[in-house]
C-alpha cells in the first residue's frame, strides 16, 4: 500500500528587502524536515505564472518580485515532496523564508503493480511521442540568468555570470544536423571575477550555454521515437548493452512520476539517462544525463597544440547534467539545466594529474514570453564560452531587479573568490572585450 504524508511546515523568520519602489527581493532558504538537510535546485516561483527561480546548492534562494505580485500565490516545489503553497502578502509580514518541506515516499513495488503495466521502454517511448502534445511547438522567449564557476584542487578559480534572452522556436522533430545550434541567444549584459587559475586550463573555445541547450534530447531527437530508442545496433567495432529499466515512482502534489533509467554501456563509458515521466499525461519532468568510465578510466581527452603545453592534455573524466521543465499555459517549459563536469589536466611527462578541474554551469529560466516578443536580430555566436563577450561592469543593469534575477552564490564559492578583495570590486575592475 502507498505510504501517505503529511503537509509541509513553513517557518517564518526573517527578512525582506525593498530594492525600489515597486520592486522587492524575498531571501529564504528549504530544507529537509526530517534530517534538516538544505535542499538544493528547489523551486520557488508564482503559481500560473512563469517568473520564478530556484534554491542554490546550499538551499538559499533570492526571489525578485514587484509589489504587483503580493496577491499572488508562492508556490515552492520539489519532485518527492509535498509543495507549499502561500499568498505573498502573506509570507512579506515575516522577514525570511524558511521551508521544511515532508518527503511523500512510495512503496515501489505495489505502485508499480496498481499504476502501469507499461516495460520501462514503453514508458519512454510513450513519452516520447507525446512531446509536440506536452511541449510548446510554437516559438516563445526565455529570459533566464546563466552562471559558469570553475574549481581547480577544490577551489573555485572564476566565475562569469550573464543575462540572456532566448528565442526557441519549439519542439518540433529535427531532420537535419541536430548538433546545429536551433535557438537565437541575446546577451544582456555579463560580469566575471578575476581568474585566479594556475593550470594551464583554457576557458573561450568552449560554450557550456550553447551545449546546455543542445543536450536536450527532449527537443534535438530523432523524428522517428522508433530510431530514438533501441535496442541499437552496436557501435562499429564494439559490443553495446542497453537496459530500459523502472527505478521508482515519486510524487509532486497530485501526480505521480515513473522514474526510468536508459543505460548504455559500450565498456569504454557508461551513459546513464534518467527520466522521471508523468505517469497521467507522459510529459518528462526531469533528464539527468550522467557521464562516467569505468574506474581507472578517462571519457577523452584532447590536447594542447602549443609548445609551451605540448605535455599536457585535457581528460574528460565524468559529466553529470540535469534538466528540469514546468508547466505554464497548459505545456512543459525548460525551468533550469544544471551540469557538472570533472576533468584532470595531466602531464603526460611525469605521468600525473596536476590539477583536477570542476565547471559547475547552471541556466535558470526566470520568464516565459510567448507572444509579442521582440525577435532576436544579432545573436551572440554559438562556438565561445560567454566570457569572451563580458563588457565593463554596468552596475546600474546588475542593480535593477527588471533586469536582472540572481542566482545566490553558495558560502564556499564566495570565501575562495573573495579571499584577496570583494567580488564587487573584481567586477568592477575586469574588462573583457564584448
Amino acid at each position: 500500500m502507498k505510504v501517505e504524508t503529511t503537509c509541509l511546515i513553513i517557518l517564518l523568520i526573517s527578512s525582506f528587502t525593498t530594492l525600489a519602489q515597486n520592486s522587492l527581493k524575498l531571501s529564504g532558504r528549504v530544507e529537509d524536515f526530517e534530517t534538516k538537510e538544505l535542499l538544493g535546485y528547489v523551486s520557488v516561483g508564482l503559481k500560473g505564472k512563469s517568473a520564478g527561480t530556484v534554491t542554490n546548492a546550499d538551499g538559499w534562494f533570492d526571489f525578485y518580485l514587484s509589489t504587483q505580485n503580493t496577491q499572488d500565490t508562492l508556490l515552492i516545489s520539489m519532485l518527492g515532496y509535498s509543495q507549499f503553497e502561500a499568498k505573498v502578502s502573506e509570507v512579506l509580514k515575516s522577514h525570511e523564508v524558511v521551508v521544511r518541506m515532508k518527503i511523500r515516499p512510495t512503496l515501489l513495488d505495489e505502485v508499480v503493480v496498481s499504476y502501469s503495466k507499461l516495460t520501462a521502454l514503453e514508458i519512454i517511448k510513450q513519452a516520447f511521442s507525446k512531446i509536440e502534445e506536452n511541449y510548446p511547438v510554437q516559438p516563445y522567449l526565455i529570459k533566464a540568468f546563466f552562471r559558469e564557476t570553475y574549481e581547480e584542487n577544490n577551489k573555485t578559480v572564476f566565475l562569469i555570470d550573464a543575462v540572456v534572452n532566448i528565442e526557441d522556436e519549439g519542439y518540433k522533430p529535427i531532420y537535419k544536423n541536430r548538433w546545429i545550434l536551433r535557438e537565437k541567444i541575446q546577451l544582456l549584459d555579463s560580469r566575471a571575477s578575476r581568474r585566479y587559475f594556475k593550470s594551464v586550463f583554457e576557458i573561450e573555445n568552449f560554450s557550456y550555454l550553447t551545449y546546455s541547450l543542445k543536450w536536450r534530447n527532449i527537443k534535438y531527437r530523432e523524428p522517428d521515437v522508433g530510431r530514438a530508442f533501441g535496442p541499437h545496433p552496436p557501435l562499429k567495432g564494439k559490443q553495446c548493452r542497453e537496459q530500459y529499466t523502472l527505478d521508482d515512482i515519486v510524487h509532486l502534489d497530485n501526480n505521480t512520476f515513473y522514474v526510468v533509467s536508459y543505460t548504455h554501456d559500450t565498456g569504454n563509458d557508461n551513459t546513464k539517462d534518467i527520466y522521471y515521466v508523468d505517469s497521467e499525461t507522459f510529459a518528462i519532468k526531469r533528464h539527468i544525463i550522467k557521464d562516467e568510465p569505468p574506474q581507472g578510466s578517462i571519457l577523452n581527452q584532447w590536447k594542447w597544440k602549443s609548445k609551451e603545453k605540448k605535455n599536457y592534455a585535457y581528460q574528460n573524466l565524468k559529466r553529470d547534467v540535469t534538466q528540469e521543465y514546468e508547466m505554464y499555459q497548459g505545456k512543459m517549459y525548460l525551468k533550469y539545466i544544471k551540469g557538472e563536469f570533472l576533468a584532470g589536466i595531466y602531464n603526460e611527462k611525469t605521468k600525473t594529474t596536476e590539477y583536477f578541474l570542476k565547471t559547475n554551469e547552471m541556466l535558470m529560466v526566470t520568464e516565459i514570453e510567448t507572444a509579442n516578443f521582440e525577435p532576436i536580430k544579432n545573436p551572440v555566436g554559438s562556438g565561445q564560452s560567454l566570457s569572451t563577450y563580458a563588457n565593463s561592469y554596468n552596475s546600474d543593469f546588475w542593480n535593477n531587479y527588471k533586469q536582472v534575477k540572481l542566482f545566490p552564490l553558495t558560502r564556499k564559492q564566495i570565501n575562495d573568490l573573495e579571499w584577496e578583495t570583494s567580488l564587487d570590486e573584481q567586477f568592477k575592475n575586469i574588462s573583457v572585450k564584448k
